[in-house]
Protein backbone atom coordinates (compact mmCIF):
# COMPACT_ATOMS: atom_id res chain seq x y z
CA UNK A 1 0.00 0.00 0.00
CA UNK A 2 1.26 3.25 -0.98
CA UNK A 3 2.09 5.82 2.03
CA UNK A 4 0.15 9.32 1.51
CA UNK A 5 2.71 11.91 1.69
CA UNK A 6 1.32 15.15 3.14
CA UNK A 7 3.12 18.98 2.87
CA UNK A 8 1.65 20.89 6.17
CA UNK A 9 2.36 24.51 6.77
CA UNK A 10 1.73 26.16 10.14
CA UNK A 11 3.05 29.73 11.65
CA UNK A 12 3.95 27.97 14.82
CA UNK A 13 3.99 24.70 17.23
CA UNK A 14 1.14 25.21 19.52
CA UNK A 15 -0.41 22.65 21.31
CA UNK A 16 -2.91 21.85 18.92
CA UNK A 17 -0.54 21.91 15.52
CA UNK A 18 1.41 19.34 17.25
CA UNK A 19 -1.62 17.17 18.43
CA UNK A 20 -2.44 17.42 14.66
CA UNK A 21 0.99 16.31 13.69
CA UNK A 22 0.94 13.85 15.89
CA UNK A 23 -2.56 12.25 14.30
CA UNK A 24 -1.36 12.96 11.06
CA UNK A 25 2.28 11.39 11.35
CA UNK A 26 0.32 8.14 12.59
CA UNK A 27 -0.69 7.52 9.41
CA UNK A 28 0.98 9.53 6.65
CA UNK A 29 4.47 10.82 5.71
CA UNK A 30 4.35 14.46 6.74
CA UNK A 31 6.76 17.25 5.86
CA UNK A 32 6.44 19.88 8.36
CA UNK A 33 7.10 23.44 8.14
CA UNK A 34 6.54 26.80 10.08
CA UNK A 35 6.25 29.62 8.14
CA UNK A 36 8.51 32.03 10.54
CA UNK A 37 8.03 35.64 9.50
CA UNK A 38 7.61 37.75 12.85
CA UNK A 39 7.92 41.18 10.80
CA UNK A 40 7.19 42.88 7.02
CA UNK A 41 11.13 42.40 6.27
CA UNK A 42 11.61 38.45 6.68
CA UNK A 43 8.33 37.95 5.33
CA UNK A 44 9.71 38.51 1.53
CA UNK A 45 12.56 35.92 2.10
CA UNK A 46 10.12 33.29 4.17
CA UNK A 47 7.66 33.73 0.69
CA UNK A 48 10.89 33.04 -1.49
CA UNK A 49 11.91 30.04 0.96
CA UNK A 50 8.66 28.68 1.04
CA UNK A 51 8.19 28.94 -2.78
CA UNK A 52 11.42 26.53 -3.24
CA UNK A 53 9.70 24.27 -0.61
CA UNK A 54 7.01 23.76 -2.02
CA UNK A 55 7.95 23.38 -5.81
CA UNK A 56 10.08 21.23 -4.79
CA UNK A 57 8.16 18.89 -2.59
CA UNK A 58 5.39 19.24 -4.89
CA UNK A 59 6.16 16.04 -6.67
CA UNK A 60 6.73 13.73 -3.92
CA UNK A 61 3.40 14.73 -2.00
CA UNK A 62 0.08 14.17 -2.24
CA UNK A 63 -1.81 17.06 -0.85
CA UNK A 64 -0.96 19.77 1.41
CA UNK A 65 -2.56 21.05 4.48
CA UNK A 66 -2.23 24.50 6.13
CA UNK A 67 -3.09 25.48 9.33
CA UNK A 68 -5.02 28.65 9.07
CA UNK A 69 -5.38 30.94 5.58
CA UNK A 70 -3.25 33.31 5.50
CA UNK A 71 -0.10 34.71 4.49
CA UNK A 72 1.50 31.40 4.77
CA UNK A 73 -1.35 29.20 3.12
CA UNK A 74 -1.23 31.49 -0.79
CA UNK A 75 1.97 30.24 -1.84
CA UNK A 76 1.25 26.54 -1.02
CA UNK A 77 -2.15 26.31 -2.25
CA UNK A 78 -1.35 28.11 -5.70
CA UNK A 79 1.58 25.48 -6.46
CA UNK A 80 -0.53 22.17 -5.44
CA UNK A 81 -3.48 23.74 -7.43
CA UNK A 82 -1.03 24.19 -10.20
CA UNK A 83 0.16 20.54 -10.13
CA UNK A 84 -3.75 19.00 -9.59
CA UNK A 85 -2.85 18.23 -6.08
CA UNK A 86 -5.10 18.26 -3.15
CA UNK A 87 -5.33 21.30 -0.79
CA UNK A 88 -6.84 21.59 2.59
CA UNK A 89 -7.02 24.55 5.29
CA UNK A 90 -7.75 23.69 8.42
CA UNK A 91 -9.61 27.27 9.74
CA UNK A 92 -9.29 28.02 13.26
CA UNK A 93 -11.10 31.36 14.35
CA UNK A 94 -8.91 34.49 13.46
CA UNK A 95 -9.15 33.70 9.36
CA UNK A 96 -13.27 33.11 9.63
CA UNK A 97 -13.71 36.69 11.45
CA UNK A 98 -13.87 40.27 10.97
CA UNK A 99 -14.41 42.71 14.49
CA UNK A 100 -12.92 45.99 13.29
CA UNK A 101 -14.04 47.19 17.05
CA UNK A 102 -11.47 45.55 18.26
CA UNK A 103 -8.70 44.76 15.70
CA UNK A 104 -9.15 40.92 15.24
CA UNK A 105 -9.83 39.01 12.16
CA UNK A 106 -8.27 38.44 9.22
CA UNK A 107 -10.52 39.94 7.72
CA UNK A 108 -10.66 43.53 8.34
CA UNK A 109 -7.13 44.25 7.86
CA UNK A 110 -6.53 45.10 3.94
CA UNK A 111 -3.69 42.76 2.71
CA UNK A 112 -4.50 40.17 5.24
CA UNK A 113 -7.72 39.88 3.50
CA UNK A 114 -6.88 39.08 0.23
CA UNK A 115 -3.93 36.73 1.38
CA UNK A 116 -6.94 34.61 3.27
CA UNK A 117 -9.37 35.09 1.03
CA UNK A 118 -7.60 33.86 -2.09
CA UNK A 119 -6.00 30.71 0.05
CA UNK A 120 -9.78 29.97 1.04
CA UNK A 121 -10.55 30.20 -2.66
CA UNK A 122 -7.65 27.84 -3.91
CA UNK A 123 -8.61 24.89 -1.21
CA UNK A 124 -10.79 22.16 -2.06
CA UNK A 125 -11.31 21.31 1.43
CA UNK A 126 -11.80 23.47 4.43
CA UNK A 127 -12.08 21.79 8.02
CA UNK A 128 -13.21 24.22 10.61
CA UNK A 129 -13.02 23.73 13.98
CA UNK A 130 -15.97 24.57 14.78
CA UNK A 131 -19.21 24.98 12.36
CA UNK A 132 -20.06 29.03 13.49
CA UNK A 133 -16.75 29.32 11.72
CA UNK A 134 -18.02 28.88 8.37
CA UNK A 135 -21.39 31.51 8.44
CA UNK A 136 -23.48 32.50 12.00
CA UNK A 137 -25.23 35.37 13.11
CA UNK A 138 -23.13 37.78 14.95
CA UNK A 139 -25.73 39.58 18.09
CA UNK A 140 -23.05 40.01 20.93
CA UNK A 141 -22.90 43.89 19.79
CA UNK A 142 -23.73 46.33 17.29
CA UNK A 143 -19.97 47.89 16.25
CA UNK A 144 -19.15 44.67 14.06
CA UNK A 145 -20.12 43.37 11.28
CA UNK A 146 -23.80 41.06 11.90
CA UNK A 147 -22.87 37.76 9.79
CA UNK A 148 -19.43 35.92 10.38
CA UNK A 149 -17.94 33.13 9.16
CA UNK A 150 -15.54 32.64 5.87
CA UNK A 151 -18.50 32.10 3.61
CA UNK A 152 -20.09 35.52 4.94
CA UNK A 153 -16.75 37.00 3.59
CA UNK A 154 -16.13 34.77 0.49
CA UNK A 155 -19.44 34.61 -2.00
CA UNK A 156 -19.32 31.43 -4.62
CA UNK A 157 -16.74 29.31 -2.36
CA UNK A 158 -16.17 26.38 -4.37
CA UNK A 159 -14.70 24.13 -1.21
CA UNK A 160 -16.19 21.57 1.16
CA UNK A 161 -16.40 22.23 4.42
CA UNK A 162 -16.18 19.43 6.69
CA UNK A 163 -16.20 20.52 10.70
CA UNK A 164 -13.36 18.83 12.46
CA UNK A 165 -13.80 19.61 16.61
CA UNK A 166 -10.68 20.45 18.34
CA UNK A 167 -9.74 17.56 20.46
CA UNK A 168 -9.36 18.63 24.07
CA UNK A 169 -9.13 17.07 27.54
CA UNK A 170 -12.08 18.15 29.05
CA UNK A 171 -11.04 16.71 32.73
CA UNK A 172 -7.59 18.77 32.40
CA UNK A 173 -9.05 21.84 31.55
Amino acid sequence: MKTIKVLYWDVGKSSFVLKDLAILNSQFRVYDYTFKAKNNFLILFEFIKQFFICVYRVFSCDLVICQFSGYHSLIPLFVFKLFGKKRIIVAGGTDCVAFPSIKYGNFQKKYLKWFTKKSFQLSNYILPVDETLIQYDYTYQNSDYKKQGYRTFIKNLNAIDKVIYNGYDYNRF
